[in-house]
């Protein structure tokens, strides 16, 4: 449910607190996500605090939209004994992720204005075969057929 702040201060800008799995927010979320090898879920208010922080003027508490969820996915750069972390945003009707909360925000935008039909998020503009962090690789080409001199 979307509540604005009360602002004593006229000169500030008013945020809302949106729980994006108020059933007032029509989600198209399916619920799928990698396989457990490839993938750790996350808890939704590590990335709600990320959302937040975009230009969208929200405070997103509660969960994130029915049928989506946050994964990492540990990993070393070469040489470095540092260990970070890939997150990813599974979900969408495409069977693809969101790589990104910048990818994830136009979705979101989308839910909360009931406007999903017409989501110019990265995923939605794409129309074609599974591809993306968690997709299965494509099948080998066949060899070439030999040659003779």
């Amino acid at each position: 449910m979307a509540n604005v702040s009360a602002n004593p201060d006229a000169d500030q800008v008013q945020v809302q607190d949106i729980d994006l799995s108020d059933p007032q927010y029509t989600s198209d979320g399916i619920g799928n996500h990698p396989e457990r090898s490839t993938g750790i879920r996350q808890p939704d208010t590590m990335y709600l605090h990320i959302l937040s922080r975009m230009d969208i003027l929200c405070n997103f508490v509660g969960s994130l939209p029915r049928g989506y969820s946050y994964f990492g996915r540990p990993h070393a750069p070469l040489g470095s004994s540092i260990r970070r972390y890939d997150l990813f945003i599974w979900g969408h009707p495409s069977g693809r992720c969101f790589r990104s909360h910048r990818q994830f925000c136009p979705h979101v935008v989308s839910i909360v204005q009931n406007k999903l039909d017409n989501c110019a998020c990265y995923l939605c503009a794409i129309n074609g075969p599974l591809s993306g962090a968690f997709a299965p690789p494509p099948p080998p080409s066949p060899p070439a057929a030999p040659t003779t001199v």
